[in-house]
């Protein structure tokens, strides 16, 4: 036991040596992604966010919408794809989230899926967007 418990401090020991602090650099800033708007569920159970990444080579972001647990646990996406999702909202009785696309209002179930266009600020036929991601 004891033999076990020098081994593992030596490894921790040698994790924290190898460690070497560094000025962040922008291939860091462009590689974080960046929490933009978010929604807490009427009963206070769930949050849904919107997230941005963005590509150096393109010089490009792309928002995707995310839902979890308020406790932290259960981090998933809701909105996955390279139409730009934005602003969730939920609706009053907990069981849709509103979203923003390319100018228009979207809703949807808590699973991503049954997108209905509510408000259609273009006056084109659209489409909700595919998974791509």
């Amino acid at each position: 036991m004891k033999n076990l418990f020098r081994f593992l401090l030596i490894i921790v020991s040698l994790n924290f040596v190898a460690a070497q602090k560094r000025a962040i650099t922008i291939e860091d800033l462009w590689n974080m992604k960046r929490m933009g708007d978010y929604s807490l569920s009427p009963d206070g159970k769930l949050i849904a966010f919107a997230a941005t990444s963005f590509n150096m080579e393109t010089n490009k972001g792309n928002s995707d919408i995310w839902i979890m647990n308020s406790d932290g646990t259960n981090l998933r996406a809701l909105k996955y794809s390279d139409a730009g999702e934005s602003a969730p909202k939920f609706s009053p009785d907990g069981k849709k989230i509103a979203y923003e696309m390319k100018g228009q209002i979207w809703l949807c179930d808590l699973d991503g899926k049954n997108d209905e266009l509510l408000k259609n600020a273009t006056n084109k036929k659209t489409k909700p967007p595919k998974q791509t991601k």
